[in-house]
Order: structure tokens, then C-alpha cells, then sequence
């Protein structure tokens, strides 16, 4: 296999993990938010009905509850939607289904094998790969880091 060849496919695959990444955090949250804010005023629509409704019938105190006065509720459904968004990085993308995970072999033995592949652009694109690897999945992390900061020690800076 051409050394250039083997340098970009590497190199490509860092930056779809990433680009993974990115989509889920901005995009994918965003869309989640989205419609939390509209399923939450289509609610207060609904409530806000009802509550007129009641007043007419009889007239009673506040119906709000204090996680909605302290603005609580919007909070913790955000906390909700950024876990979802982690589990999804932590469990799915590198996950042995997924097309990112075949790569992942690959540039870990690339990592792991300086002498054979010592080219340095591949060496570095298979470090970069790897740390972009290491940002999508705090328990790839755990288990690569150790490699990931042997070849940045033993990195020849030229």
C-alpha cells in the first residue's frame, strides 16, 4: 500500500470522528433543543388554556410549581439531551457496528508500530487520528491514552 495513500484514508478517518462529533454536539443538540422549546410552549399554550378555563369556574392560586418559577425544568431537560448526546459518543460511534470502529485497529497499530511504519506524516496523522478518537469516547480514551502520550514523548520534532 502506497505510504500517501495510507497517510490520507488515516488521516480522513480522524476527521469524520471529529466531524461526528461536531454534528452531534452542535447540529444534533440543536435540533433536540429545538423542539424542546416548542413542545414546552406548545404545553404552556395547552396549560395556559386550561388555567383560564379554571379561573373561570373558580378562582384558585398559582398552578405554577417552583422548578418552573425557577426555571429548572428547561435546565435538566438540556442536562438530559447532552447525556444523550455522550451515551451516543461513548457507546455508538466507535462501537464494533459502526464504520468508524473498522479504522480503529488499523491506526492503533500504526501507533503501535514506529518502526514499521515510519514514515512521519503517517506517524502523525495516525497520532491525530487517534486523539480524535480519544475526543469522542472517554473509555477509548482510558485504554489508548498511554500509547497516545508514548509517541508524542518519542516524537521527533523536525
Amino acid at each position: 500500500i502506497d505510504i500517501i495513500l495510507l497517510t490520507h484514508l488515516v488521516s480522513l478517518v480522524g476527521d469524520v470522528a471529529l466531524q461526528q462529533l461536531v454534528h452531534l454536539e452542535l447540529s444534533i443538540s440543536n435540533e433536540l433543543r429545538r423542539r424542546r422549546v416548542l413542545g414546552e410552549e406548545r404545553d404552556t399554550k395547552e396549560q395556559s388554556a386550561s388555567t383560564i378555563k379554571a379561573q373561570n369556574r373558580k378562582c384558585t392560586g398559582n398552578d405554577t410549581t417552583m422548578e418552573e418559577d425557577l426555571g429548572l425544568v428547561g435546565a435538566s431537560a438540556e442536562d438530559t439531551e447532552m447525556e444523550l448526546i455522550r451515551t451516543i459518543c461513548e457507546t455508538e460511534l466507535l462501537d464494533g457496528k459502526q464504520l468508524l470502529s473498522a479504522f480503529v485497529p488499523l491506526v492503533v497499530k500504526i501507533c503501535n508500530n514506529p518502526g514499521l511504519y515510519s514514515d512521519p506524516a503517517l506517524s502523525a496523522s495516525a497520532a491525530l487520528a487517534l486523539g480524535k478518537f480519544c475526543m469522542i469516547s472517554t473509555e477509548f480514551c482510558d485504554s489508548h491514552l498511554r500509547l497516545f502520550f508514548t509517541m508524542m514523548e518519542k516524537a521527533k520534532l523536525s
